[in-house]
């Protein structure tokens, strides 16, 4: 489509010859009011204060008629861009014009008065007189203040999709703006911070067409500065969909054409360059320093993509990597046959290897320890964040204090977040809050969380060992309390390798802690390349047992399935999902249940883990409840899978597996509040789901009798506990 200048005056405008200056009156202006003020303009002028410079203008601003006025100086023209003016336009005239069109198309910017063009025979760009927003930040201020200060998920995906929605209105009203910098988006923010009534300012250089081409759409939102996953979420809200190919090609390119030319501007401006070069600027945060925290899903979010986040990887981690790999392969594969070849052998007693991760959320607090007084004594996970307050921490170990009296045992997780990487003092003063008020409570403390995950803040070894001493040397502190790390999510040895072999002599866990995730999509059960979940376990076992670094001990302190239709609350979806947008992976939660059962039984009665903490009571996305709803939260039917799981083997001791049909399993357990009994569950697949064993009376997974049940068990793999 065809571009246009904005040059040509609407029938409403009216241009006069003010004192020898060119006016353009914008419409609905007082016409004599303005021709008045505008013949004494010098006076007009000498009343107002400047508020900002930049090489592109000058801009000042007066009181007019009780009302403020900002004046806006375009600098000197060259001769070329004079002789272009004459059939454009001056660069005021130009930005006036576009100011009317706007508004008459229902998008906001300020209200346009007047432009002069100067003075006959000067080489002045004109002067703009408009309304002044003095209540407005642009989005760039707005962006980096939420990007410096820890802004949370939601607050950024809402002013994305304030902005994102006016310029999609914009283009769509034909205007091609040109210069649609951050900085030149302007926004409102009310009492609660939340940020509304975007207009567009810098307004010279846009074009009037037709239709904007996805071309022309991709020159604009080039423009936008913001990190990679973030701009991706502001495409989508643009176009409520996955940005058109031919769109996301053009504005590729225009993005590297942009950055190439702003890399060089300090060659083609030298003087400007030095100049600004002792100014202070508010600027965004570096992009290994971004720390996005999401409370719906209970993460910190990427806001780069993988491209972008792996060129930014420290590269010596991977070849270090890569050389311990090398050097554990072939003992920690010999090991960990030898631990598969001994699983399900011992007997193995079930007290205190049961554990659940508590909520952090204040509205849920009461309903969340009703729910563990029905439980019954479990060992409870519970995390300190090092990016919340001390009243937040205070608040965390007040009630793990109860807890513990009402009979749980306690493990403790220290998250850290990207500030605490970069100051040593700050992760300091964390850790010795934290420890001071639940030393004497806890039984575990984990350093970190999911540190080959650079979204949590660390971005090579050599950060999570600094702050592994600190935290060793506060924690050894208080007597009793086991250590455990490093803390790596998935699985992943060649990380965990890295991790340990990176830590000082000095540094020693008692426990490998291991947030170990299986397939999210399908069983426990299932194979990953050549690992199942109990190939799994006996690798990550056999590194606890023969690194240095650490005990012969593992605990899972992270383990779910995310749940079908939870939309931005699940652990594996964007904080932002277009309409109609449907998350690949998750379960039903029936079948979250069945699972969770299945994952524990394969985890503690093989005795490779020595606990699995789940993860987590109560979240909308992947708990046990349902607190989606603080005022009415839903029990699921995990919740009763497991309670009834922990009534019968906290106390029992898993003694074998019977011998069964290939895909069917079966754990004995004895001493149980029933005695003697029996959980048995068959695979998908199965070629017969027949239960070849004795017993009296046979319950489902929620302790409900099965009065005709005669020993085939169900097709979607729900276990079944058989007494006798």
């Amino acid at each position: 489509m065809g571009e246009a200048p904005i040059t040509t005056p609407t029938p409403t405008q009216e241009v006069l010859s003010v004192e020898g200056r060119r006016v353009v009156l914008a419409p609905g202006v007082d016409r004599d009011a303005w021709r008045d003020r505008l013949a004494h303009l010098d006076e007009f002028l000498a009343e107002a204060r400047h508020v900002y410079t930049s090489h592109s203008a000058l801009i000042d601003v007066v009181a007019c008629d009780g009302a403020p006025i900002a004046i806006k100086r375009f600098p000197s023209r060259s001769a070329i861009q004079r002789l272009s003016d004459r059939h454009r336009g001056t660069p005021a005239h130009r930005a006036l014009n576009a100011g009317v069109y706007l508004r008459q198309h229902g998008v906001a910017t300020p209200r346009p008065f007047a432009a002069l063009d100067g003075v006959s025979g000067t080489s002045s760009g004109g002067l703009l007189l408009t309304e002044w927003f003095g209540d407005h930040r642009s989005f760039k201020e707005l962006l980096v203040e939420l990007l410096s200060t820890g802004g949370e998920a939601p607050q950024i995906v809402a002013l994305l999709r304030v902005v994102s929605q006016a310029v999609r209105v914009m283009h769509d009203a034909g205007f091609f703006h040109r210069d649609m910098g951050n900085q030149n988006i302007l926004l409102c923010r009310d009492e609660t911070g939340g940020c509304h009534s975007p207009a567009f300012i810098d307004l010279n250089r846009a074009r009037i067409c037709r239709e904007l081409s996805m071309r022309q759409r991709a020159f604009d939102l080039s423009r936008i500065a913001l990190p990679s996953e973030l701009r991706r979420i502001f495409q989508e809200i643009y176009f409520d969909a996955p940005p058109p190919d031919d769109f996301r090609r053009a504005e590729a390119g225009y993005r590297q054409r942009f950055a190439i030319h702003t890399a060089t501007r300090k060659f083609r401006h030298p003087l400007r360059t030095w100049r600004n070069s002792g100014k202070p600027r508010d600027d965004y945060p570096p992009l290994r320093d971004l720390w996005v925290w999401d409370p719906r899903s209970v993460q910190a979010v990427a806001a780069l993509r993988g491209g972008e986040r792996r060129r930014m990887m420290c590269k010596g981690d991977w070849v270090a990597m890569l050389m311990t790999s090398l050097r554990w392969a072939l003992p920690a594969t010999r090991e960990a046959n030898r631990l598969i070849g001994s699983a399900f052998q011992a007997p193995v007693e079930m007290a205190g290897r049961i554990g659940i991760a508590i909520s952090e959320n204040p509205a849920t607090v009461e309903f969340e320890d009703g729910c563990l007084a029905e439980l019954g004594p479990l060992h409870l996970l519970a995390r300190f964040y090092a990016h919340e307050s001390e009243a937040e921490w205070a608040a965390t170990a007040e009630r793990l204090a109860r807890l513990h009296e009402a009979g749980h045992s306690i493990t403790v997780v220290l998250v850290q977040d990207r500030r605490a990487v970069k100051d040593p003092g700050c992760w300091r003063t964390f850790v010795g809050s934290v420890m001071q008020r639940v030393g004497t409570l806890v039984e575990d403390v984990q350093v970190g969380q999911a540190v080959n995950r650079t979204k949590w803040g660390i971005w090579c070894a050599r950060e999570y060992a600094e702050l592994a001493e600190a935290a060793a040397e506060l924690v050894r502190e208080h007597a009793g309390v086991n250590l455990l790390g490093p803390a790596v999510i998935d699985f992943e040895p060649h990380y965990l390798l890295r991790m340990l072999n990176t830590l000082p002599k000095s540094v020693t866990f008692d426990g490998v802690g291991h947030l170990l995730y299986v397939d999210r999509r399908g069983a426990p059960e299932n194979r990953q390349g050549r690992y199942d979940t109990l190939g799994k376990l006996a690798l990550l076992r056999a590194v606890a047992r023969l690194s240095p670094h650490t005990g012969d001990r593992l605990v899972i302190t992270e383990t779910n399935w995310p749940l079908n239709g939870t939309g931005i609350w699940s652990p594996i979806c964007s904080p932002y999902l277009y309409t109609g947008q449907t998350v690949a992976g998750g379960v039903d939660e029936l079948t979250y249940g069945t699972y969770m059962i299945r994952y524990l039984l394969i985890a503690l009665c093989s005795g490779l883990a020595d606990r699995v903490c789940w993860w987590r009571l109560c979240a909308h996305g992947f708990g046990l409840v349902d607190d989606r709803d603080p005022e009415a939260p839903r029990k699921r039917s995990a919740y009763d899978m497991w309670l009834h799981f922990s009534r019968q083997v906290a106390s029992a001791t898993f003694t074998g597996r019977p011998e069964t049909a290939p895909g069917v399993h079966a754990y004995r357990f004895e001493g149980g509040p029933s005695g003697s009994f029996t959980i048995a569950y068959a695979e998908a697949g199965a070629t017969s789901r027949q239960l070849d064993l004795p017993f009296t009376q046979a319950v489902d997974a929620r302790g409900r009798a099965l009065e005709s049940f005669d020993g085939e068990l169900p097709a979607d793999g729900e276990p079944i506990y058989l007494a006798g």
